[in-house]
């Protein structure tokens, strides 16, 4: 781990992130793959890219068995505010039940510890 300190339930979600990286790179020697997604838009020159489509979750991979992994990370207190948020939040929440249907490790996570706990879940340990 590279010692990234997590605030717990007044941390941001870029903390809760780079906690939740250093805690998914354990797992790598026992077969996890894992990348952060880039989504939302962003300004190449003069014109706006959509990185990633509306709903897919902060980290997406695979587990050693195979099943696809999708983790979508919040700030402990995080709402949306608006309606923008709302139209996000729901797709994602979409994306991770339809996943799920489909049997793969997909979850919402506010805190280091519900990573760690779902991860010994799903890998038996």
């Amino acid at each position: 781990m590279s010692g990234t300190v997590y605030k717990g339930p007044r941390a941001s979600e870029a903390d809760l992130q780079h906690a939740v990286y250093d805690l998914l790179d354990c797992y790598v020697p026992r077969g996890l793959v894992w990348r952060r997604v880039n989504s939302g838009m962003a300004q190449v020159g003069r014109h706006w890219v959509r990185l990633a489509p509306l709903g897919t979750p902060d980290i997406c991979g695979h587990m050693p068995d195979g099943r696809a992994l999708y983790i979508e990370l919040k700030a402990p207190d995080a709402k949306p505010t608006n309606a923008k948020d709302k139209i996000r939040w729901e797709a994602q929440r979409e994306f991770r039940e339809q996943a799920a249907s489909c049997g793969c490790v997909a979850f919402e996570a506010r805190t280091v510890n519900e990573v760690a706990s779902r991860l010994a879940r799903e890998m038996g340990s």
